[in-house]
């Protein structure tokens, strides 16, 4: 049964994707995050992710009129100008083959997440996209957590394959998605699809406490924190985190706090003081290898990590920490472009959210959503390598789709309309001499609104942008 649904929901996306290629995206990151071939029990023997990107690729030609705001996105930019660093790196590697293999799979990752701010600049389709996110990891934390509690508390040690693996890097998918899943009660109209996310926000919380990944715990924390802080009520969310956790913490308490506590001394913890001295390598390893790195992909890294190491790198263990990993895969220009992209993007966003407080307070949860998705990505990955996470890229590039969002937002509520209405100055029974009357500009209408004028919109753009 499960894969005759799997044949039937797979090729329905990519039937979807040859009329409208949108859907064929939206099949794709579902194919990718909810690992539907995995709960099937049929991992990688059947070719529909391939299949799902060719019907998206083929239809993308249809989008070419949205290339302007494409081409001129910072979102866009901020990946490909990673792509010449990384690449620098595979052809000054020591074994270039093993980093060309891993920038391989990468590249098919790129090719897709670059497509999104390309076919998806309208709410709508924004509102499609984060909500299939939603379902795909929401769908993951309710099978989890409601296995964990059927079974009055276990510890989970499995994902699921691919980019969840083992535990931690499951939670740190789950715990980068409960945020989503809360603010996604927004984004939805009838009040039994918000008491089902809020099912689901509890459930994945359930899953995360009991994967006992110490980072995807301390992550929680943090996200529980700024969801606090940006709430109207403050004590209420704080009440709200203590509820979704409390049942998941009791039913593995002796487990889960032995786990924790071994964050109070890592360095007398097996694994938490090999993490240390992978980080310390990595250190020492940067310092050799400063401008291009050893290669991307973590292979060269597993390879050379030995000689810093002082003993041999069995298992190929990676750095556990994407910010050092990046820095000695790649170099340190795409260490920079990392954090750049990262944090511009958080910080972005969060300017975003308190414009759309002002103008439009129904759309603050979009990038509000976002933002604690990122910051839940910022914390994990100090404890884990993914540069080449597709979660983390589709939700830079559903960044990009939301400030052409946004920016059309705001062009309707306020610039539109003030290119549209009567002058405002000078009156012309009443102007002096030399002065004629003219459309209202950008800059009054915003200085009417009391809100700073936007960098990127401009008086000269009036008459193209009002068009």
């Amino acid at each position: 049964m499960r894969v005759i649904l799997l044949h039937l929901s797979a090729m329905g996306f990519c039937v979807a994707g040859l009329i409208n290629p949108v859907i064929g995206l939206l099949g794709y990151m579902w194919y990718s995050l909810m690992r539907p071939d995995a709960l099937a029990w049929t991992e990688g023997q059947y070719p529909y992710s391939l299949m799902l990107a060719a019907v998206t690729l083929f239809g993308a030609w249809r989008y070419a009129g949205n290339l302007g705001g494409w081409i001129t996105n910072p979102f866009v930019w901020s990946l490909l100008l990673m792509q010449p660093p990384i690449l620098l790196s595979i052809l000054y590697a020591p074994k270039p083959d093993l980093a060309w293999a891993a920038y391989g799979k990468f590249f098919k990752i790129l090719v897709i997440c670059l497509l999104i701010p390309l076919l998806v600049q309208t709410e709508k389709h924004l509102r499609w996209v984060l909500l299939l996110m939603v379902v795909s990891l929401g769908t993951l934390g309710f099978k989890f957590g409601l296995f964990g509690l059927r079974s009055g508390g276990v510890h989970i040690e499995t994902g699921l394959g691919g980019f969840m693996s083992d535990n931690n890097t499951l939670a740190m998918a789950l715990v980068m998605a409960f945020p989503m899943i809360w603010f996604a009660r927004g984004l939805v109209e009838e009040k039994w699809q918000k008491t089902a996310l809020v099912v689901v926000a509890f459930t994945t919380v359930v899953a995360v406490i009991m994967s006992h990944s110490r980072a995807a715990a301390l992550t929680l924390g943090v996200v529980y924190l700024f969801m606090s802080a940006r709430s109207k009520h403050k004590v209420a969310m704080a009440m709200m985190a203590v509820i979704l956790s409390l049942p998941a913490v009791y039913l593995v308490k002796d487990s889960f706090f032995k786990r924790m506590k071994t964050l109070e001394n890592p360095e007398a913890e097996g694994s938490a003081k090999e993490r240390m001295g992978y980080a310390r390598a990595a250190v020492k390893m940067w310092k050799d290898y400063p401008a291009f790195g050893v290669g991307f992909g973590t292979e060269n890294w597993a390879l050379l990590s030995s000689g810093y190491l002082g003993r041999k790198n069995v298992q190929g263990h990676v750095v556990h920490n994407n910010y050092l990993q990046t820095a000695v895969d790649s170099g340190t220009a795409a260490f920079v472009l990392l954090c750049l992209q990262l944090f511009g993007a958080i910080g972005w966003l969060g300017l975003s959210a308190g414009r759309m407080r002002r103008l439009a307070p129904d759309k603050e949860v979009y990038p509000r959503m976002l933002q604690l998705a990122l910051i839940a990505f910022s914390f994990c990955s100090l404890f884990a390598s993914r540069t080449d996470y597709d979660f983390y890229y589709y939700l830079i590039m559903a960044t990009g789709s939301w400030m052409i969002v946004e920016r059309n937002e705001i062009l309707a509520r306020v610039y539109a309309p003030a290119a549209q209405a009567e002058p405002l100055s000078p009156d012309p029974a009443t102007a002096p001499a030399g002065v004629t009357a003219g459309p209202a500009s950008y800059v009054t209408a915003e200085r009417e609104a009391g809100k700073r004028q936007p960098r990127w919109a401009r008086e000269r753009d009036l008459p193209r942008r009002a068009a």
